[in-house]
């Protein structure tokens, strides 16, 4: 089974787009209608949704150690640095997670880009 993934407001349009070409599933956090939201609300709703979240905000490396100390889990995160990682190194290894990945697998996880 694919990984479902969803991408708050600090990630280009570019990545969904080339994800969206390869046959990813993701959803943007504005398409649910979250823009310029709280990335508590933005982290919320991608676990309501059962969506592995990926950003490029190292905000919601703090929400991820809040939610582990208080022992709630999460579909998982992952995280691109903005100046570390480029566009296509995202698309490349966003797909690699999403189509080799099983969801079970990721659960409570945080990846980083690059791989």
């Amino acid at each position: 089974m694919a990984v479902a993934l969803y991408r708050d407001e600090s990630v280009s349009y570019a990545i969904a787009d080339g994800l969206q070409k390869r046959g990813v599933d993701i959803l943007t956090a504005s398409e649910g209608g979250y823009r310029q939201v709280a990335d508590m609300l933005i982290f919320d709703r991608a676990v309501a949704l059962n969506r592995v979240i990926f950003t490029r905000n190292d905000d919601f490396l703090e929400i991820v150690d809040e939610r582990r100390q208080r022992l709630l889990a999460f579909p998982g995160l992952v995280y691109a640095h903005q100046a570390h990682v480029s566009v296509v190194q995202c698309i490349d290894d966003l797909e690699i997670i999403a189509k080799a990945s099983d969801p079970a697998d990721i659960v409570d996880t945080v990846y980083f880009l690059p791989l």
